[in-house]
């Protein structure tokens, strides 16, 4: 499948971001199915987005990925949002919780 690597500049926090202490990482867009991933300090990051989060002066190219990988990573978005909601119940008050569910 086909899809959009670019460069992004990401940064801990707000505070580094306006001192200028930010990095550089590729990041993956795919279109068909609105996902986006990367690896920073070797941690998969996969999440949904309608669109690319470059800027219009970075280094971006359209690339091929196997439809395999592309699956893995939709079935990991689905265990992920699973986890989340089994687990709020852990974190959230009664009251918060009875709203999400």
């Amino acid at each position: 499948m086909r899809v959009i690597k670019y460069t992004v500049k990401i940064s801990k926090s707000i505070l580094d971001a306006n001192h200028g202490f930010t990095r550089t990482i590729y990041e993956i867009f795919v279109p068909r199915k609105k996902i986006i991933f990367n690896i920073i300090d070797k941690e998969l990051n996969v999440f949904k987005s309608d669109k690319p989060r470059y800027l219009e002066n970075c280094v971006k190219q359209e690339i091929k990925i196997s439809d395999d990988l592309i699956n893995k990573l939709e079935n990991y978005l689905k265990l992920k949002e699973e986890c989340i909601k089994q687990s709020i119940k852990y974190f959230a008050e009664k009251e918060s919780y009875d709203k999400i569910k």
